[in-house]
């Protein structure tokens, strides 16, 4: 309690530069909490190389008998399908 009188007992330059400071927290501690709610509510943006496989490692899972040939038509259909739609959105923007 004494430290809170010894500010307010200050000089107005003293009191100018502890006002300021507790501004700047206040203002860096808003931010940080916006900051982490924001991240929080929209988490990380997904890529479509996170989610689609290339053409080419189809190929190679077909090559290697790993999946049979109506698997591959199948997910080649989902990749074509996927770089459509990104050409599309990249499009519109």
């Amino acid at each position: 309690m004494q430290e809170i009188h010894l500010i307010s007992s200050g000089s107005p330059q003293s009191q100018a530069v502890f006002w300021g400071l507790i501004l700047i927290v206040a203002i860096v501690a808003l931010g940080t909490g916006v900051w982490l709610v924001r991240r929080r509510l929209f988490g990380k943006p997904t890529t479509a190389s996170d989610d689609v496989w290339s053409l080419q490692h189809l190929r190679d899972l077909k090559a290697s008998g790993q999946i049979t040939d109506e698997e591959f038509e199948t997910l080649k259909a989902g990749v074509l399908k996927s770089a459509r739609g990104a050409i599309e959105k990249s499009d519109e923007s």
